[in-house]
């Protein structure tokens, strides 16, 4: 018994490794890609959205605004609201963002569905007429597809697995003269297109959600 457990922790390293590049293996396809994530990243490589707006409110007209902000966007978004927390100068809560809908269909009917669902954190800090917004902690869920693509993990990388591995998949159609082999590198053509597409639809969304938050907390009573 204490050799079958010596030999567990001998090999669990090589073990978590070759799960890892197991997971990663569509990274190698093409790394220039990298450059073009749209959510903004810390010197750490972690998703952060973060800015200081100036209003004519007092901090605790910021503050029950912030607090009517987390309760409408459950309506205007379709989104879920997590983990409140709320003190005399600060709100936090995690927001699930649905993006997008599918229909699929089941032997009892069709089914609407969400493509895909951004997770993050948002912090809403108030002082007297200004406060500060972040938003961390991004983590994208999405539909699974054939092959190596992953369907869940932070948002940029998330994507750049995704793409990597249609990527990958489509190069090796492209290396077969066959004709099935050239009507699936069309289909994995499309397949790149539609998840270019999903990721931007992604990226708009939180931009959308974030211009209402702005908006939202800096309001006056009157509108203005």
């Amino acid at each position: 018994m204490k050799r079958f457990f010596f030999l567990i922790v001998l090999f669990s390293p090589f073990l978590c490794s070759a799960q890892w590049n197991l997971s990663q293996r569509a990274f190698v396809v093409d790394t220039s890609y990298q450059k073009q994530f749209l959510f903004p990243e810390d010197s750490a490589g972690n998703i952060l959205f973060m800015k200081v707006i100036k209003c004519e409110l007092d901090a605790n007209s910021i503050l029950n605004n912030s607090k009517k902000f987390a309760s409408e966007i459950k309506s205007r978004f379709s989104c879920g609201v997590n983990d409140y927390f709320v003190n005399d100068n600060s709100l936090t809560f995690t927001v699930q963002l649905p993006v997008g809908k599918d229909v699929y269909t089941t032997p009892v009917g069709a089914f609407s569905r969400d493509i895909s669902k951004v997770k993050f954190k948002l912090t809403i800090e108030v002082k007297e007429k200004r406060f500060r917004y972040t938003l961390t902690d991004f983590y994208t869920h999405r539909r699974m597809i054939r092959g190596e693509a992953l369907s869940e993990g932070q948002s940029n990388i998330l994507h750049f697995q995704r793409y990597s591995a249609l990527l990958k998949e489509r190069k090796a159609y492209s290396k077969k003269s066959t004709k099935l082999a050239q009507e699936n590198m069309a289909k994995k053509d499309k397949e790149i297109i539609k998840e270019k597409a999903q990721y931007e639809a992604e990226y708009k969304s939180v931009l959308l959600f974030i211009d209402f938050l702005e908006k939202s907390c800096s309001k006056s009573k009157s509108g203005f």
